[in-house]
């Protein structure tokens, strides 16, 4: 309550607008600077031995955005799947 008696009343009479409920940020959000960390790039390093160029590119991409290591590289192994080895014959 307030001098108006009533919060929805005095909205109107006052023309305010209500307030907005904050959203609590995520943890990706919370620690997101747009940058890797040293251990993220060392990762990387490893990671890249195994994977093509392209997948590296988007998992390096989706990581500054934000995404942890696992979350890119399931997102980039869709759009970039690994090539299957051809069997070598004897």
């Amino acid at each position: 309550m307030n001098a108006y008696g009533n919060m929805k009343k005095a909205e109107k009479t006052l023309k305010i607008e209500p307030k907005k409920k904050k959203r609590k940020k995520t943890q990706e959000q919370m620690f997101h600077t747009g940058k890797l960390t040293k251990r993220q790039e060392d990762l990387l390093k490893e990671h890249a031995k195994h994977h093509t160029p392209s997948h590296m590119r988007m998992m390096r991409k989706l990581m500054k955005e934000g995404d942890g290591f696992t979350k890119a590289h399931n997102k980039a192994n869709k759009k970039y799947p690994q090539p299957k080895p051809k069997n070598k014959k004897k």
